[in-house]
């Protein structure tokens, strides 16, 4: 999966089967949205193909070589092995920090923590009609989940992404 955003309240999920090489052209994850994406990862190219138009945008991108651990940004992966929990994490230099998450792909929550303090971020939903709040805890890396509607919640145990590969 592959998910870009120019803002914290629009998210563009795609897909692409099979995956490895080193070029990534996905279809959306939501068919409504009527565009295709290719990432290259040689060239350090983002390319949009929107439906309807001719021209494509493409966009030079930089990759993070490096974590950085002030600011905890990065794709922490979830350790139990039967769920497929993917938290991305973004600090942006405007000042505040998004976390996504999601179980399936389709399905993804938004979070906003305008200042991440004692390294836990407590997060404000952004989109409104979903029902949880979420913090994570980056001391020990765990994602809490709370249902707003049901009074219950549920932790997670996760691995930042570049540890998660050695285990």
């Amino acid at each position: 999966m592959l998910l870009y955003t120019y803002d914290v309240e629009n998210f563009y999920p795609f897909f692409q089967i099979n995956f490895s090489g080193p070029i990534f052209y996905g279809k959306p994850v939501h068919p409504e949205l009527k565009e295709e994406v290719q990432f290259d990862f040689i060239n350090k190219t983002f390319t949009i193909f929107r439906e309807g138009s001719a021209k494509a945008h493409v966009y030079q991108i930089n990759k993070l070589e490096h974590v950085n651990t002030s600011n905890k940004d990065g794709v922490y992966k979830g350790t139990d092995s039967s769920l497929d929990l993917n938290i991305y994490v973004q600090r942006y230099k405007i000042g505040g920090t998004i976390l996504i998450y999601t179980f399936d792909s389709k399905t993804m929550v938004a979070l906003w923590d305008s200042k991440v303090e004692n390294n836990i971020f407590e997060g404000t939903i952004i989109n409104t009609a979903i029902p949880e709040v979420a913090n994570f805890d980056f001391n020990t890396n765990t994602l809490t989940i709370y249902h707003t509607d049901t009074g219950t919640s549920e932790s997670y145990q996760t691995l930042l992404f570049e540890k998660a590969l050695l285990h």
